[in-house]
C-alpha cells in the first residue's frame, strides 16, 4: 500500500519480527553464531527468537530489505511508547473519528441539557430541534520523517537506536496533550460568538485568582451546577472531572487524599477524617502540558467541552516506509515516516468551567 507517488509505503504487522525490542535486536547481533547452540542447550524460548533474528539481520546485511527486517519491529514500538505515554486528556474529552480536513460544523441540540416534556394523554410529541448555535471542528496532520543505517544498528554503544522508536512515539503523544492544553488554556482561539471558550460571556470562568482549596472547591462546584444552558436555564450537571496541570498538582492530591482533608481555616493543616468529596464522583486528572496554576471543573462525557478527533478513527501514529527503489543508494539507509492526523477543539461552551488560579 502506497502512501503517495514518491514510494513511502505503510508499515504493516505482517513482519514477523516478535516483540524482541530493537536494543536486543542489535544486541543479538553483535553476540555472534553461538547463540544459536546457546539457547538449544538452555531450552530459552527468548533468546533462539533472538538468535533467530540475528541470523535475519545477517542475511540483510548483503540485501536490500534491511528496511524491511527492523520497520515491523519500529512500528511496534512507536506505538508501544505512544500507548504507554500519558494520556491523561482521554478521561475527560472523548477522541471521535473525523472523515476529512476541511472545518466541520458540529451542531446543538436545543434544550440540552435538560428534561423531556410531558406527553398527555392523546397528545402528540414535541420535537426536539438543532439550533443556530454550533462549534467548527478541524484535523491536521502531524509528523516526522528519520533514518535508520546499518552502521548505526552495529555501532550503536549508547543505545540511542534503541531509544529512536521510544522517542517517537512519545512525541506524537506529547503532540496531542500539548494541543488539549493550548485548547484550554489559548484565550485567542475563538469560538463562533468571537469569544474564547472560558469567558465571563459564557458564564464558565472565575476570573478572580482563586486558591485552591476546601472551600473554594465547594463553591465553584455550585457555580458549576448554575451554569446556563442554550436557553439560559441552570444545566445543573455536576462536575465529574477536577482538571490541574503540574503546578496545582500537590494542592490537588491534598484534597483528594482518601483519608485526609484539609480544614476550613487552615487549608495547611490535615485533618484525618473522611474525604467527601471521593464520595461525590470528582476524579482528580493532572495534565501535564497545562503551564498556568489554572484549575478546571469538567462534566465528562455526558457534556464534552472539547474532542479529539481522528481521520478515519486512527487513534495511533502511523509509520511508513520509503521504497528502495526510488533511491539505490539507500539500501543501508532506510528513511521512515511517522504521521499522525488528528484536531482538538473546542466543541461546546458548556460543561465546562475555568477558576483561575493562584501560586
Amino acid at each position: 500500500m502506497y502512501d503517495d507517488h514518491q514510494g513511502w509505503s505503510q508499515v504493516k504487522d505482517n513482519f514477523d519480527v516478535g516483540y524482541t525490542p530493537v536494543a536486543r535486536l542489535a544486541e543479538s547481533a553483535r553476540v555472534g553464531d553461538h547463540t544459536a547452540e546457546y539457547a538449544r542447550m538452555i531450552g530459552n524460548l527468548e533468546w533462539r527468537q533472538a538468535s533467530e533474528q540475528h541470523m535475519r539481520l545477517r542475511e540483510a546485511d548483503v540485501r536490500d530489505d534491511f528496511g524491511i527486517i527492523l520497520a515491523g519491529n519500529i512500528d511496534l514500538q512507536i506505538r508501544q511508547a505512544y500507548q504507554a505515554a500519558t494520556q491523561n486528556w482521554r478521561a475527560v474529552f472523548p477522541a471521535v473519528p473525523a472523515t476529512r480536513y476541511r472545518p466541520y460544523p458540529l451542531a446543538s441540540i436545543k434544550g440540552f441539557p435538560g428534561t423531556l416534556p410531558y406527553v398527555a394523554e392523546g397528545k402528540g410529541y414535541t420535537e426536539t430541534e438543532t439550533t443556530d448555535y454550533y462549534e467548527w471542528g478541524q484535523i491536521f496532520k502531524y509528523g516526522e520523517m528519520f533514518t535508520v543505517t546499518r552502521e548505526m544498528l552495529r555501532d550503536d554503544d549508547k543505545r540511542a537506536f534503541a531509544r529512536l522508536p521510544i522517542d517517537m512515539g512519545n512525541k506524537a503523544a506529547w503532540t496531542i496533550n500539548a494541543m488539549v492544553a493550548d485548547t484550554l488554556e489559548n484565550d485567542d482561539i475563538l469560538l463562533v460568538d468571537s469569544n474564547p471558550l472560558f469567558c465571563a460571556e459564557h458564564s464558565n470562568v472565575t476570573a478572580t485568582p482563586t486558591e485552591l482549596n476546601w472551600s473554594s472547591l465547594k463553591s465553584e462546584i455550585q457555580n458549576f451546577l448554575l451554569q446556563p444552558d442554550i436557553r439560559g436555564e441552570h444545566m445543573r450537571l455536576r462536575p465529574t472531572k477536577l482538571v490541574v496541570g503540574p503546578l496545582q498538582e500537590l494542592e490537588a492530591r491534598k484534597l483528594m487524599q482518601p483519608t485526609v482533608l484539609p480544614t476550613v481555616n487552615t487549608p495547611d493543616q490535615i485533618l484525618p477524617m473522611s474525604n467527601q468529596w471521593l464520595t461525590t464522583g470528582l476524579d482528580l486528572v493532572v495534565l501535564e502540558r497545562l503551564s498556568s496554576y489554572d484549575w478546571f471543573l469538567f462534566a465528562g462525557p455526558i457534556c464534552p467541552t472539547v474532542e479529539v478527533a481522528f481521520l478515519d478513527n486512527i487513534q495511533t501514529p502511523q509509520l511508513f516506509m520509503q521504497g528502495q527503489d526510488v533511491d539505490l543508494t539507500a539500501v543501508d539507509g532506510i528513511r521512515y515516516k511517522e504521521r499522525i492526523e488528528c484536531g482538538t477543539y473546542a466543541c461546546s461552551k458548556f460543561g465546562g468551567r475555568r477558576i483561575t488560579g493562584t501560586a
